[in-house]
């Protein structure tokens, strides 16, 4: 055979030979790279008896930790007449529970979400051929429709897809969804600027965010330029061009579709977003009909390049879900479609494992009967092992499917869960870093993904061969940054801001926070401050008639924006603080006591 394969090398020029060389390494890599990678669907003996009707498309999955025990617990669409299914997590086991509400119409995307900032996950549904609805968790999962009372429209209109994202900064998570009418020149996105107060205010108009007289799928908030501003891609359908409003910082956005090269004209589905290529860009990829997928991989400067067939990851069938995952933990992130052609002679639904160089293979997966009708898929790891699983929206006669993850890999990894103090409570719209000796890591945190999907909050990082990680940056949404250092693996995370700065919390000078801190008007008691003015501290002296210790002590500016937030332990007497971080100027300090009474000084740092 070595003698057949020297004369067959013999016959041709040396570029071919140079490009068979180059397969044959290809082909190596794949077995000996992927060769333990394996998803099993587990559906039946977890007791999830589901399927979404003939409708087309089907409705979404949120893969989402609704009851806050820490096991992402599952959440799935419904045909019209049939109640959302709940499935919660037991401890790695999924049971059937009652309707947490009571709608029934054929619903869009499921997002659980703490839009009100009071620790628990309220539920957003969009519906197919209903009103959107929104309800809050009055505790202990007892839900309460509030769509009106939170000024979202009772306009009846399609809606498939919805997201989350703090696009302002403020503290509070808004709303943005497509509106889809029999006329697509009618047809519009929305935006829900969060008041702060329970209620939400239309403003897509003032925005800039309308996207006009598209037919809209999907959308999702991304940092596609890393400068913690949520921007907007959205996946428009029947060659009406996809968008990317690039977030101006002052409550608007500017259209760069066409000269970003990122408005590309296609049936398109989703909007998935990922780091691919781990150069710390935020790359998308959007589904599509047989004409092909599209890969955007993100060059900087605004622009990105479509690289999805010499990628390997055109699919060319009819796409509708797609997940980023790091299947094996290699610390690089592979790619899972779902589809809707039936057969195991078509492309029902691929996964794509990352070489680490910016192409794909396809390498056999496991996956085994994922030869039916799909439509949306979400993330988790429903048993806490490290490895991500993949839930599958299907649709009749076919059940739906739970991949769970059987990769034989002895890869690191850890699990981070934020959770936001000053920034929106489910920190949303964070950047993630991780750091270990060979690579960096970045994810960026989302509520809406893909296509219909909501990925669980507990963030995976693949660490490789790694034994530890050098250190873990969050960057939040109020422009704080917390760090943590040499973290081994299997580390679960959970992370509150603030956490690694005793508490105190920096915002960033373009940030405007809405809080319930804001200046009062009436009741207030003064407290002494000295030196004052100062230049590297301060020394504070409460009152000895205080009700009871100050545990948020709050810095504003002179212009009345929330600075940084103290969270510690103050009681009556001297205390000193370190000033020695903040800028030339004006400042007051402020906190409540139990009674209610406001306590206020002010000082000068020089």
């Amino acid at each position: 055979m070595l003698s057949k394969t020297f004369e067959l090398c013999s016959r041709i020029t040396p570029l071919a030979v140079s490009s068979l060389l180059t397969f044959f390494c290809y082909l190596t890599h794949i077995n000996t790279s992927t060769g333990q990678v394996y998803f099993e669907n587990v559906a039946n003996s977890q007791n999830i008896a589901h399927n979404y009707g003939l409708s087309t498309p089907s409705g979404g999955i949120s893969f989402c930790d609704f009851d806050g025990d820490g096991w992402d617990d599952l959440t799935l669409a419904t045909k019209d007449g049939e109640q959302i299914a709940f499935f919660r997590n037991d401890n790695g086991n999924f049971k059937s529970i009652n309707a947490l509400v009571p709608d029934d119409t054929q619903q869009g995307q499921i997002l659980w979400v703490d839009y009100d900032n009071d620790g628990d996950k309220d539920l957003f549904m969009a519906s197919i051929n209903g009103r959107n609805r929104l309800y809050r968790n009055e505790g202990d999962l007892n839900m309460v429709d509030v769509t009106a009372q939170a000024g979202l429209t009772s306009e009846q209109f399609l809606t498939y897809g919805a997201a989350f994202g703090d696009y302002n900064r403020d503290g509070w998570l808004d709303l943005y969804l497509g509106k889809r009418t029999g006329t697509p020149a009618e047809n519009t996105s929305l935006l829900y600027m969060n008041q702060a107060d329970g209620t939400f205010r239309e403003v897509a108009l003032s925005a800039g965010a309308q996207d006009p007289a598209k037919i809209p799928f999907c959308s999702a908030f991304l940092d596609y330029n890393n400068d913690l501003w949520p921007d907007l891609y959205t996946a428009n359908d029947r060659f009406t061009g996809n968008t990317l409003l690039r977030n101006n910082k002052n409550g608007t956005f500017t259209d760069i579709s066409l000269p970003s090269e990122s408005g590309i004209n296609m049936n398109a589905m989703s909007v998935t977003v990922g780091d691919y290529n781990n150069d710390g860009l935020s790359d998308i990829y959007v589904t599509n009909t047989e004409g092909g997928n599209v890969l955007l991989r993100n060059e900087g400067n605004d622009l990105f390049s479509e690289l999805a067939a010499t990628a390997g990851v055109g699919f060319y069938s009819v796409g509708w879900g797609a997940l980023f995952l790091d299947a094996d933990n290699d610390g690089w992130q592979d790619l899972y479609v779902s589809g809707a052609k039936v057969g195991t002679d078509l492309t029902s639904s691929a996964f794509y494992y990352n070489l680490k160089d910016g192409n794909f293979s396809q390498p056999q997966a496991g996956f085994v009967g994922d030869t039916v009708r799909s439509y949306s898929n979400a993330l988790g790891d429903y048993n806490k092992d490290g490895k991500p699983d993949i839930m599958v929206m299907n649709a009749e006669p076919y059940s739906s499917q739970l991949w769970s993850n059987k990769t034989d890999t002895e890869m690191g990894w850890i699990s981070i869960e934020l959770e936001g103090v000053l920034s929106n409570r489910d920190a949303i719209g964070s950047n993630i870093l991780v750091y270990t000796a060979d690579q960096v890591q970045r994810q960026f945190t989302q509520c809406g993904t893909g296509f219909l999907g909501q990925n669980s909050t507990r963030i995976l990082f693949g660490l490789g061969d790694q034994t530890t990680v050098d250190s873990v940056v969050i960057q939040w949404p109020t422009g704080h940054t917390d760090r943590l250092y040499d973290i081994p693996v299997e580390s679960e995370l959970s992370i509150a801001e603030g956490s690694t700065t005793d508490g105190e919390i920096n915002i960033a000078e373009d940030v405007q926070l809405v809080s319930d801190a804001s200046s009062p008007t009436s009741n207030i008691q003064s407290f002494t401050i000295f030196p004052n003015p100062a230049s590297q501290t301060i020394s504070i002296e409460l009152m000895e008639d205080l009700s009871s210790p100050v545990q948020n002590l709050r810095l504003f500016d002179a212009r009345g924006r929330l600075r940084a937030i103290y969270r510690r332990s103050l009681s009556p007497g001297v205390q000193e603080l370190d000033i020695s971080h903040l800028s030339a100027g004006l400042y007051w300090l402020q906190f409540q006591d139990e009674d209610g009474q406001v306590w206020q000084g002010r000082f000068v740092k020089q």
